[in-house]
């Protein structure tokens, strides 16, 4: 019998938590995804890309304003286990963001193998505060932003929550609502996990798992928080949204719960193609989750 290296599982079986771009069809909607984004660039003529919200060259943002004026605002932050890609892949997010007449901001980071994540939430931080002090150029409020990210994305959302932003000059950070999709929040098993180092390289020690870990922090924004999850995800992904829920409920955060049915990991995320959709209404603030 294998050693168990992470509660129940062994090697091999934590692997298969997240290894998951076969299991949830990756290729599929890597395609999807594409074709999505392509179309919002054609829609949304008003677009801005690649603006630098910090030195680094990856220190980029995406702007797709809303049609009318002094409009709500989303930030939203992709994906892809820290490493791979940029937000050129997610702007179809701008269909459901966008669409619902609210600014959308998409930032990217670096991603290089080398980079510590402590590194990339300091950069998302960084783009928050550029969010907040230039967005009214781009016809934005300012004074009503949210938040959301998916996976890796869910991790740096949640970082914002718990930053000390009167320390960075903000008194009152103005969050409104954050939706974090399918985020990974325990970064333990991250950390032990041999597919993450090898196919990704992704090498985290025991004082980023807890200095970065969500549901060890408490969050420091009091605005309400929907944590979310495809009821077809594998059990760690589960786990890792159930237990940053319960814990930060505990520590009397606003938070509700959301396992969407009919949803992987993939397929989730991609609801936000579509204006209409139940994830699209709440992240933009428009439903009740």
């Amino acid at each position: 019998m294998s050693d168990k290296v992470f509660m129940h599982y062994d090697d091999a079986a934590l692997d298969r938590q997240f290894c998951i771009d076969v299991r949830d069809e990756w290729d599929k909607y890597e395609y999807e995804y594409i074709r999505a984004s392509a179309r919002a660039r054609e829609i949304f003529t008003a677009a801005r890309y690649n603006i630098q919200y910090g030195d680094s060259p990856n220190e980029r943002l995406d702007v797709f304003p809303a049609r009318s004026p002094n409009a709500p605002v989303l930030m939203f932050i992709h994906g892809g286990y820290w490493r791979p890609g940029d937000m050129a892949l997610w702007r179809f997010v701008s269909l459901g963001v966008a669409g619902n007449d609210v600014t959308l901001v998409l930032p990217t980071y670096d991603i290089g193998r080398d980079v510590r994540l402590g590194v990339i939430v300091e950069q998302v931080r960084r783009a928050f505060a550029w969010t907040i002090d230039k967005i009214s150029d781009y016809g934005g409020n300012p004074e009503d932003i949210s938040v959301s990210g998916h996976s890796a994305g869910g991790q740096l959302a949640a970082m914002l929550l718990t930053t000390d932003w009167a320390a960075r000059g903000y008194i009152s950070p103005p969050i409104r609502l954050a939706t974090l999709i399918s985020g990974l929040f325990d970064l333990e098993p991250i950390r032990i996990c041999r597919h993450l180092r090898s196919t990704y390289g992704l090498h985290l020690n025991t004082d980023e798992v807890t200095r970065l870990s969500p549901y060890r922090l408490a969050p420091r924004v009091s605005c309400p928080v929907n944590v979310v999850v495809g009821a077809g995800e594998t059990e760690e992904y589960l786990r890792s949204s159930h237990l940053l829920a319960g814990e930060w409920k505990k520590r009397n955060a606003a938070v509700t719960f959301a396992a969407l049915e009919e949803h992987r990991h993939f397929s989730i995320v991609f609801e936000l193609a579509n204006p209409e959709s139940r994830l699209s209404k709440m992240v933009c603030g428009l439903a009740q989750s």
